[in-house]
């Protein structure tokens, strides 16, 4: 017998001020299970992360591997910008594949932006032009700090600020 549950609760814009002036991360080891493209009930690793951050000050944690290779936000899809191409992990185990990332990606190509789905390593967040998470709620949310370390100026992107234009633009339509 199906059994279906429905929540409904106001929602609160929460995202507003930092996708304005960008968000602060750390780095946290990735403790989930190897299957993380299966969503489940055992999300422990990701509220762990998601602590490890809250009590750092920051929005979010950016998850790694033991050889340094990046898969995702505790509760965010990551991307990185380097040379005017967007960076970003391929969907494979280790990456949840959400909705607003898929939509984001969309976006990205059909404006012209170089999209590169490869692994990200580490060491890389320091080399990145820009940084930025995607997620239904903070919807494109730059990263202006790494683990204490400004990106780049420590001010959001120029191709980030094109994709939130980008994304509200197509994401109102929806809303009217």
């Amino acid at each position: 017998m199906p059994l279906e549950l429905l929540w409904v609760q106001e929602y609160l814009r929460t995202y507003d001020e930092p996708c304005e002036t960008g968000c602060s991360v750390i780095t946290f080891p990735d403790l989930r299970w190897h299957r993380c493209d299966i969503k489940s009930t055992n999300l422990l690793g990701n509220v762990l992360a998601n602590q490890a951050s809250a009590e750092a000050g920051c929005a979010e944690a950016i998850l790694y591997l033991p050889d340094g290779t990046l898969t995702e936000a505790s509760h965010s899809s990551f991307f990185l910008v380097k040379t005017n191409q967007l960076h970003t992990t391929p969907l494979k185990a280790n990456v949840l594949p959400s909705i607003t990332r898929g939509y984001t990606l969309k976006l990205a190509r059909q404006v012209g932006i170089e999209v590169v789905e490869r692994n990200l390593q580490r060491k890389e967040l320091d080399e990145a032009d820009e940084l930025f998470l995607v997620g239904t709620t903070c919807e494109i949310l730059p990263i202006v700090k790494v683990d204490g370390r400004p990106v780049k100026s420590g001010q959001p992107g120029l191709l980030t600020r094109r994709l939130q234009a980008i994304y509200t633009e197509n994401v109102d339509v929806f809303l009217k």
